[in-house]
């Protein structure tokens, strides 16, 4: 049977997939890039942006997302 990377996740933020992770949290990866990130409090990026050469994924477990497109 294969096995599962478990890990308890912090409270806040952790980079769990990157080309270059922090600890043993995370795995390598120079083609995916994952970060977790728990919080209560309101976010906004500070301009537009957008992305050439990449997607990007948000899964939200409670509450929600807005998000502009265009």
């Amino acid at each position: 049977m294969q096995q599962y990377l478990r890990r308890t996740l912090p409270l806040k933020f952790a980079v769990l997939a990157g080309p270059n992770p922090d600890d043993d949290l995370a795995f390598r990866s120079d083609n995916l890039q994952i970060l977790w990130n728990c919080s209560d409090e309101s976010w906004a990026d500070p301009g537009q942006h957008y992305h050439r050469e990449s997607d990007e994924v948000f899964i939200v477990l409670k509450g929600s997302l807005d998000v502009e497109v265009g």
